[in-house]
């Protein structure tokens, strides 16, 4: 059954709906538009029906000016389209004219209709209703196609305006900003917005510097000249000369002492560096995208970050939703996920159980796509046959779900009752091996810090 937000300071057009549509539609109603996008982040709407003329609502209210209440419509509208495009809005008037069609339009209304339609009948504004959530939804899918291509995979309402946001950030030649919990997805998102962009044919450079000393991390992003230190045998180019033409990342810019960030600054603004150990300036063409999980506002507030920094950094900024805020999308995610494992090992694609997708989308993930990504390859690779889930077990200490069980194609093998830790501590084992204790690959696969890592090979006997 379609959701439908009516968005009307009257109850006419709600009453009407709910008693000759709701074979077909789940009606909602507001009568403002204040708080639109909280409400719009919770709940899935495939359609607004949205009134023009707000006469009777109070003046605190109003998104728009009091003087004109006869398009607070209009103004809500616009707020609507900076919070998610991708939703349809039928705009409701009680007499049409030319201009206001026009504005509703241009602002991205997809139809625009006169209130007397209602009176009509009800089979007019049913099928006007259906031909937009119908166009919508092909909208929809055609933009989900385009992007998984890039590697980016979903199709809930929080992806879909991420997908929004990428669009536009590519078609400009801003410094980006991506924050988001570890393992949303900032290095497909920066991929993604390289390869929209007039860029695309240039290289793409993603520089991961954690927990390095700051005079190396001044090599790796500058540059050295030889002899500029022990062990420097001949010249180098740091990452931001290697981005000349072309778009750098820069992953955990929170995590960037003060001394290097006011070196950053100055390269930023100028579009120069200095190698280590001097030479002449070097002239580099970049677009920038920086990614941390930090909140830099706090972190200017607490004397960890340069505001002037911040400022050159963010003039775009995309907010990646947790796994949790897309929880739909894992169905897709796991099948993605599978079918680059095939792809990978050239094998078949290890199927999976409707009840072990329900199973993922029940359990917590801490490590968001990161953490699903390792589990899903680690459940491919040591599965046979069909990948299944048993009961999920009991909520434990820290409110996490844990899979009970895991059945193993024929042999049946169960993983029973085991906590968190256990599948933990077996993850970072396996991931030891596989990787032969590189830590930056062991953090890149299973999403769990290098700090954290550092402490488990302590705790394990990992050497």
């Amino acid at each position: 059954m379609y959701k439908v937000l009516i968005i009307d300071d009257t109850d006419g057009t709600y009453a009407y709906c709910r008693e000759f549509l709701s074979d077909q539609f789940q009606f909602y109603h507001l009568k403002n538009g204040l708080n639109l996008n909280e409400y719009l982040k919770h709940t899935e709407i495939h359609l607004i029906l949205l009134d023009k003329n707000f006469q009777e609502i109070p003046e605190s209210e109003l998104v728009g000016p009091a003087n004109d209440k006869i398009n607070e419509g209009l103004h809500i509208l616009a707020e609507i389209k900076k919070i998610n495009k991708s939703i349809p809005v039928m705009m409701l008037t009680s007499y049409g004219d030319l201009t206001s069609a026009e504005r509703a339009i241009r602002l991205g209304a997809y139809d625009y209709i006169e209130s007397d339609m209602l009176s009509a009948g009800e089979s007019l504004i049913r099928n006007r209703m259906l031909n937009a959530i119908n166009r919508s939804a092909a909208d929809k899918s055609a933009i989900s196609d385009k992007f998984r291509k890039l590697g980016v995979v979903g199709s809930h309402p929080n992806t879909l305006r991420l997908f929004q946001e990428i669009e536009g950030a590519a078609r400009s030649n801003q410094p980006v900003l991506l924050l988001g919990p570890t393992g949303s997805g900032k290095d497909l998102t920066a991929l993604a917005i390289h390869r929209l962009s007039n860029r695309k044919n240039g290289v793409f450079v993603n520089c991961s510097l954690p927990e390095r000393a700051e005079t190396m991390m001044e090599s790796e992003l500058f540059g050295h000249r030889k002899g500029a230190f022990t062990g420097a045998t001949q010249d180098r180019a740091g990452f931001f000369e290697r981005a000349d033409g072309g778009t750098l990342l820069l992953n955990e810019i929170g995590d960037f002492p003060l001394g290097l960030q006011t070196k950053l600054l100055r390269v930023i603004e100028e579009k120069t560096v200095f190698r280590i150990g001097g030479g002449n300036p070097v002239k580099t063409d970049f677009r920038l995208v920086c990614a941390t999980n930090k909140d830099l506002q706090s972190e200017v507030s607490n004397g960890n970050f340069r505001e002037d920094l911040l400022y050159r950094i963010n003039k775009i900024t995309i907010k990646l939703p947790s796994l949790s805020e897309r929880i739909d999308d894992i169905p897709q995610l796991v099948y993605s996920i599978l079918d680059n494992f095939s792809l990978k090992y050239g094998v078949k694609r290890p199927e999976i159980s409707d009840k072990a997708i329900e199973a993922l989308k029940n359990r917590q993930w801490a490590g968001n796509i990161r953490e699903l990504k390792s589990v899903v390859e680690y459940l491919a690779e040591h599965c046979e046959g069909a990948i299944t889930l048993g009961a999920l077990a009991s909520v434990d200490m820290n409110g996490k779900k844990e899979v009970k069980q895991i059945s193993r194609g024929a042999e049946n093998h169960y993983l029973n009752d085991k906590t968190i830790s256990q599948l933990e501590r077996e993850l970072i084992e396996y991931n030891f091996k596989k990787y032969n204790g590189d830590i930056d690959k062991m953090t890149a696969s299973t999403g769990i810090s290098r700090s954290k890592i550092y402490e488990r090979f302590k705790q394990y006997g990992l050497t």
